[in-house]
């Protein structure tokens, strides 16, 4: 597809809408300095593309705090804004990356309680570039725009306090919300791919992340997963763990791996798959016990029962409460993102389901202990990238052979299957609610506040 730019867009009648909504640039233009941090995420980049559009007699300055560990696909979202607009992003470097600051602090890495790379990639850089531009001696002003939209009132953003800077939000006065960035997005450089995965911008190994999240990283993206396990460090005798490896299906069977599916419930339909077949958990005290989230996307021919069009995992974990946990955050990010795939809710309710099953092998072979030595450090208490792998690995290769109507060459099997239905997420507008962390042993996500410095 051919690369497009500003010069030969022609905006749909809903993008003129959006360009149309009324917003008075702030300020003097002839003096005053006008700024955007571009994230690589969504909101950002939409902004900043929306107010060059509208007002493209005015020069503004575009900047990008870099932590040397972004996700891949966050620098080619830069890339593709520079050549459609034209323009060039300054790259803030920071005096060390994060994988240099990790070292720095002897491998103890950040955390909610210790937000030390915060701090050192976003915040110090940018005091820096702001007190680089500051007016002298001056009344001109440095105004900043920031992606906070209409429909999220609940975030703020950063404030200098310097009566010389000032900070707008022109999402909120034109009322932008999601579906109109996406829009902007779409007719434009398009969506991030890393949406595929997660739902914001930020390093490949963020902590903020959901466990889910990390889990998908390892087959959409597996150099950031690379980059992202690299900064755990696992010692003593974790770093002999996870070394067992299932048995291939590819080999097993001598087909292709397109060949090969997941078994399948014995009902798509939700009520009639209870009458069919209630959940059950199986317990095991001589084997480990792994719960596993697909997610199917089904097709309807025009006659006939629905098809499955494509399915992966998404989630794994060690109890049925963890894992509804992670498919539930992962729902809730579909229906945030349904201009990625699907034209609305109702088609997305239709086409996509959520299968959880419950496998289990020799204790030996599939490592589920959330037991870690005290000088390992993992981006989440009681699991590690390396064992996310394990899983996946493993998961994979179960699953894959109970489809074809046997067991895993090792003797790991499925015990039980489960059509769940994922909870909608709570929307309020006093409380995000997505910040609430629920501590089950084991299983506590990623906080899901937002780190307003990764933004810029």
């Amino acid at each position: 597809m051919q690369a497009k730019d500003i010069t030969t867009f022609k905006p749909s009648e809903q993008m003129r809408e959006i360009l149309a909504r009324p917003y008075n640039l702030p300020g003097d233009p002839e003096s005053d300095t006008y700024i955007m941090g571009i994230s690589g995420g969504v909101d950002s980049c939409a902004l900043a593309i929306l107010m060059t559009l509208k007002f493209p007699n005015v020069k503004f300055s575009y900047f990008f705090t870099d932590t040397i560990a972004d996700h891949s696909a966050t620098y080619e979202t830069l890339d593709k804004f520079e050549q459609f607009l034209g323009v060039t992003i300054e790259r803030i470097m920071p005096e060390k990356g994060l994988y240099e600051l990790i070292d720095h602090y002897n491998g103890f890495l950040p955390s909610a309680n210790a937000r030390y790379c915060t701090k050192d990639l976003k915040i110090k850089p940018l005091e820096k570039k702001m007190a680089s531009i500051k007016p002298f001696m001056s009344m001109a002003k440095i105004h900043s725009f920031v992606g906070l939209r209409a429909d999220e009132p609940s975030r703020v953003g950063f404030e200098s306090g310097d009566p010389s800077q000032l900070v707008h939000f022109p999402y909120r006065d034109m009322n932008v919300v999601k579906a109109d960035v996406f829009r902007v997005m779409e007719e434009t450089i398009g969506i991030p791919s890393f949406y595929k995965t997660k739902s914001r911008s930020g390093c490949s190994s963020c902590f903020f992340q959901r466990k889910g999240e990390l889990t998908m990283q390892i087959e959409w993206f597996p150099k950031d997963h690379f980059k992202a396990k690299s900064v755990e460090k696992l010692n003593g005798p974790d770093k002999a763990r996870f070394k067992a490896q299932p048995a291939k299906p590819t080999e097993t069977f001598k087909v292709a791996r397109n060949w090969l599916q997941y078994p399948l419930p014995s009902s798509w339909d939700y009520d009639e798959f209870v009458k069919q077949a209630p959940t059950k958990n199986i317990k095991s005290t001589e084997r480990s016990t792994l719960y596993v989230a697909v997610e199917f996307e089904l097709g309807t021919p025009y006659f006939g029962e629905q098809f499955v069009g494509f399915a992966q995992i998404v989630a794994t974990s060690t109890s049925p409460a963890g894992i509804k946990k992670q498919v539930n955050g992962r729902w809730e990010h579909l229906l945030e993102s349904l201009w990625m795939k699907y034209s609305d809710e109702e088609e997305l309710r239709r086409d996509v389901r959520y299968v959880i099953y419950q496998v289990s092998a020799d204790s030996d072979l599939l490592d589920t202990s959330k037991d870690y030595d005290k000088n390992s450090y993992t981006l989440h208490r009681f699991w590690s990238l390396e064992q996310a792998e394990h899983w996946l690995t493993w998961a994979n290769s179960i699953l894959l052979h109970a489809g074809q109507m046997t067991h895993e060459a090792s003797g790991a099997k499925v015990e039980g299957i489960e059509l769940y239905k994922p909870k909608d997420p709570i929307i309020n507008d006093l409380v995000d609610t997505r910040e609430q962390e629920i501590e089950e042993e084991g299983e506590a996500e990623g906080s899901r506040a937002i780190c307003w410095a990764c933004s810029i």
